[in-house]
C-alpha cells in the first residue's frame, strides 16, 4: 500500500514482503496513473501537487513522498479537479489504494447512489487532510465514507497522531455541512507480516471512535470485525496479500455500507434487502414514531427478520429530532415516506403525529391505492392536530357524515382509541385464540402469545377477531387471571378486516400491543410475522415452523413514555448484526448540573 521505511536494519523477510506489496502498489498505481491521464489533459492547479515540505501543514505525522506517490497524487488529483463538476452531491469514498482498487463506480455495488471515488493507492490520514478542500468539499457531498490509517502505521505514525487527524478530517467536513452523514470504516484487519499487527490497529480505531464520538453526524461502521480471523488479522480468502481486498471481501465491505447508505438521502431511513426468499420482490414499508412502546424497537426488528429470513425488501423509517438526526420517538418530524409508492404493504406504529403535508401526501396515495396495512398498539390513535385534508385522519375526528368518524384507526384499521384495560408494568395478557379462527394463516404455528403491555378496550367495528386478550395479574405467561370483575371480559386484541369493503386487496391486519417487549414472546412474533405474509397475499408460505429468530442483538427497553434509547442515529441499527439497540444507551436524559 506504500513504500517501506527504508532502513539497513530491515529483516530481509518482511523486505520481500513489503516488496511484494510494493508490486502490486506500482502496478494500481502505474495502471490508474495511466488511464487518469487521459482525463488530466489540462496542466495540474499548483495546490493539486504535494507541498515540498510539511511546514505550515495541517495534520500530524507522515506526508508520503515517493516518486510513484507524487505522480499518482498529481495525475489522481487532476482528473478529479476536471470532474468536479461532474461529481457534485455525489456521495465520496475517501482513502487509499483499498478505496482506489474498488474503481471509479465502486464496482456498481451502490447502483441507486451517485459515487465519486477519492481513493489514492498509499495516502495517510495527514495526506487526505492536505486533499480534502479540492477532492472532496469541492463537490458538495451528500455523503462521505472514510477508510484511512493503515498507511500511517506502516510509517510508524502514533495511534494518536492518526486519531487527531481523522478528527480534523471530520470537523472539516461538518463545517461544511453540518446534517451529511459521515461514515467512518473501521481500519480492516491486515498482519504484523504487512507491519500492521491487529493490537495496533485495534488501538487506531478505539482512539478515532472516541475522537469522533462527540459529533452526531458520523457513524462508526464496524469494518475489522467482520473481516478479522480469530487472532484480529485479515483472512486469506478476503484479502490474499492480507491488505488489500479481493472480489469477495469488497463484497463483504458493500453489504455493511449498503444500508448506511440509504441514509443518505433520508436520514430518517434504513432499508434491508433480501437476498431469497418467499418474500423476494416484495417491499414493506414500517413507520415508527410513538412516545411510549417503543415501536422505533419492534419494527426493525420484525423488519430485519422478514428481510434475512425471508427476502423481503423492508425499509423503516422513524421520527427523528431534526437538528441532531437522532431518533426521538413522537417527534412530528419525518421524511423518506415517498418509499411508500413502490411499497407492496405499510406497517405502523404511530401515536399523535402531525407530519408534515407533504409527507401525509404519500400516506393518503398508498391508502387510495387499495394496499395492505398493519397498525400495532398505539396506532389506533396515529394522528392529531393535522389540518385541511389530512384532519380526517385524526384521532376523534368527526365531518360532516360518517366517513372518516374517530379518524385514522377507525376508517382504516377498524378501531380507535377508547381506553386502558390493562393496567401497565402490573397486568400483562396472555392472547386466547378464537377457537374457529385457530386455522387461519396468520395462527399458524402460534400457541400460547403472552403480551407486556396493559390491554386496551377493543371493540373493533367490522372483521374478524383472531385473539382476544386475558389480562393477568403478573408480568409472566403464567400469573394468575385477574380477579377484577372489569376484567373479566376478553376485548379483542387482534383482528383483521378490509378498509375497502369491496377491495379484497385491502386487507389488513391490527394489534392493540406490539411493544418492544411484547415480540421477546416467540408466539406474539410468529403472529406478528405470519400477518405481514397474510396481508399481501403469501398465506401460502407461511409455515408452522418458519424461522422467526432475531437478527442481531435485541436489547428491548422497558416501555414508558419518552423511555427511549438516546443518542441513536437510524443508521446505527443498518448493519444486519447492530444492536437494536445498544443495551448502554441511556433512556432518560441526562440530568443538568446543579
Amino acid at each position: 500500500m506504500g513504500a517501506p521505511m527504508q532502513s539497513p536494519f530491515f529483516p530481509s523477510r518482511a523486505s520481500l514482503r513489503i516488496t511484494a506489496s510494493l508490486v502490486l502498489v506500482s502496478a494500481l498505481s502505474s495502471f490508474a496513473c495511466g488511464q487518469d491521464a487521459k482525463a488530466a489533459d489540462k496542466q495540474s492547479p499548483a495546490h493539486i501537487e504535494i507541498p515540498a515540505t510539511n511546514d505550515g501543514l495541517p495534520g500530524k505525522g507522515t506526508i508520503r513522498r515517493y516518486d510513484w506517490f507524487k505522480n499518482l497524487w498529481r495525475t489522481k488529483r487532476t482528473k478529479w479537479h476536471n470532474e468536479t463538476e461532474r461529481d457534485q452531491g455525489a456521495v465520496v469514498f475517501f482513502g487509499d489504494s483499498i478505496t482506489q482498487g474498488w474503481g471509479p463506480t465502486m464496482g456498481g455495488s451502490f447502483p441507486n447512489v451517485k459515487v465519486a471515488n477519492r481513493g489514492i493507492s498509499g495516502d495517510t490520514t495527514r495526506g487526505m487532510l492536505v486533499r480534502i478542500e479540492d477532492d472532496v468539499l469541492a463537490v458538495n457531498p451528500s455523503g462521505v465514507v472514510m477508510l484511512m490509517g493503515t498507511n500511517d502505521l506502516e510509517e510508524g505514525d502514533s495511534a494518536e497522531a492518526i486519531a487527531d487527524n481523522v478528527r480534523a478530517i471530520v470537523m472539516r467536513l461538518a463545517k461544511h455541512s453540518p446534517k451529511m452523514p459521515i461514515f467512518l470504516c473501521k481500519v480492516f484487519p491486515s498482519s504484523a507480516r504487512m507491519r500492521r499487527p491487529a493490537k495496533d490497529i485495534q488501538r487506531i480505531n478505539e482512539l478515532c471512535i472516541a475522537a469522533v464520538k462527540d459529533v452526531a453526524q458520523v457513524t462508526v461502521l464496524d469494518t475489522y470485525s467482520i473481516f478479522a480471523n480469530a487472532d484480529g488479522d485479515a483472512k486469506k480468502e478476503e484479502f490474499p496479500d492480507l491488505l488489500h481486498p479481493n472480489k469477495a471481501g469488497y463484497k463483504k465491505w458493500a453489504d455493511t455500507l449498503r444500508p448506511a447508505l440509504a441514509t443518505t438521502a433520508h436520514p430518517n431511513a434504513v432499508v434491508w434487502q433480501g437476498d431469497a426468499g418467499p418474500g423476494k420482490g416484495k417491499h414493506i414499508v414500517f413507520i415508527a414514531g410513538d412516545h411510549e412502546y417503543r415501536g422505533e424497537e419492534t419494527l426493525p426488528a420484525l423488519a430485519r427478520i422478514l428481510a434475512k429470513r425471508h427476502g423481503f425488501k423492508c425499509t423503516f423509517l422513524v421520527t427523528t429530532n431534526k437538528q441532531t438526526g437522532f431518533i426521538e420517538p413522537g417527534s412530528n418530524h419525518i421524511t423518506g415516506l415517498e418509499a411508500l409508492k413502490t411499497a407492496d404493504l405499510m406497517v405502523v406504529f404511530l401515536r399523535f403525529q402531525h407530519f408534515a403535508d407533504d409527507q401525509m401526501q404519500h400516506i393518503e396515495d398508498y391508502l387510495n391505492s387499495g394496499k395492505p396495512v398493519i397498525g400495532m398498539r398505539t396506532s389506533t390513535h396515529a394522528f392529531q392536530d393535522l389540518d385541511g385534508k389530512f384532519a380526517k385522519y385524526n384521532e376523534g375526528f368527526k365531518g360532516d357524515s360518517d366517513a372518516w368518524r374517530f379518524g385514522f384507526g377507525e376508517e382504516i384499521l377498524g378501531e380507535h382509541w377508547v381506553g386502558h384495560f390493562g393496567n401497565n408494568h402490573r397486568q400483562s395478557s396472555n392472547l386466547v385464540l378464537e377457537p374457529e379462527q385457530r386455522d387461519h394463516p396468520i395462527l399458524r404455528g402460534v400457541k400460547n402469545p403472552h403480551a407486556m403491555c396493559g390491554g386496551y378496550v377493543g371493540h373493533p367495528k367490522d372483521g374478524i377477531t383472531l385473539a382476544r386478550g386475558q389480562v393477568l395479574d403478573g408480568m409472566t405467561t403464567d400469573s394468575p387471571p385477574s380477579t377484577q370483575e372489569r376484567q373479566q371480559k376478553r376485548h379483542s386484541v387482534a383482528w383483521v378486516r378490509n378498509y375497502q369493503p369491496n377491495n379484497p386487496a385491502s386487507r389488513v391486519f391490527a394489534t392493540t400491543h406490539g411493544a418492544s417487549e411484547d415480540i421477546v414472546n416467540d408466539d406474539f412474533r410468529r403472529m406478528l410475522l405470519n400477518a405481514h405474509f397474510w396481508c399481501l397475499g403469501l398465506e401460502n408460505e407461511i409455515k408452522a415452523d418458519s424461522p422467526i429468530d432475531f437478527v442481531g442483538p435485541f436489547h428491548p427497553a422497558t416501555y414508558n413514555f419518552n423511555g427511549y434509547r438516546r443518542s441513536v442515529k437510524p443508521s446505527d441499527i443498518a448493519g444486519w448484526e447492530s444492536p437494536i439497540y445498544q443495551a448502554d444507551k441511556p433512556t432518560r436524559p441526562a440530568k443538568s448540573p446543579k
